[in-house]
C-alpha cells in the first residue's frame, strides 16, 4: 500500500521502473498495480502481488460448487487466472452460443469474461 500511495502522488514508481506521463494514465495505471500487474512502457506485465487470485480462490471455495462468473480487466488478469485455474472457460474465446448453453445449463463451474464482451445482450 505504501508504493501504491508513493506511485499515486509521484507517478513513478521505483521499486516497478514504471512511469506514469500524466494523471490520465495514472490512473488506469493504478487500477492496473490494484489488480496484481502493471504494463511498463515496452507492454510487459509488471508482477506485483497475487490478493485478487487469493481472494477468487476464497470465492470459490464459497460457492461450493456453484458456478462462478469472473469479469477480468486486463489481459494479464486473464492469463494469471488461467494458470491457477487450468479448467476457467473464456468466454468469446470459442463458440459463445454453445458457451451460453453450456454454462446456463450449470455445466461450467468458472468462466471468465471481459465485461465489453459480455455486457451487451449476452443473456447467461
Amino acid at each position: 500500500m505504501q508504493e501504491y500511495r508513493r506511485f499515486e502522488k509521484t507517478l513513478v514508481s521505483e521499486l516497478y521502473d514504471i512511469e506514469a506521463v500524466n494523471r490520465g494514465v495514472l490512473a488506469c495505471k493504478l487500477l492496473q498495480f490494484s489488480n496484481g500487474s502493471m504494463y511498463d512502457e515496452d507492454g510487459r506485465d509488471v508482477w506485483i502481488h497475487d490478493e485478487k487470485l487469493e481472494a477468487l480462490e476464497n470465492i470459490i471455495e464459497e460457492a461450493n460448487g456453484a458456478p462462478v462468473l469472473v469479469a477480468y480487466s486486463f489481459k494479464f488478469d486473464l492469463s494469471c487466472i488461467r494458470k491457477v485455474f487450468k479448467k476457467a472457460v473464456v468466454f468469446g474465446e470459442t463458440d459463445v452460443r454453445r458457451t451460453k448453453e453450456r454454462w446456463n445449463k450449470g455445466k461450467i463451474d468458472l468462466m471468465l469474461a471481459h465485461p465489453n464482451s459480455i455486457g451487451h445482450g449476452q443473456n447467461v
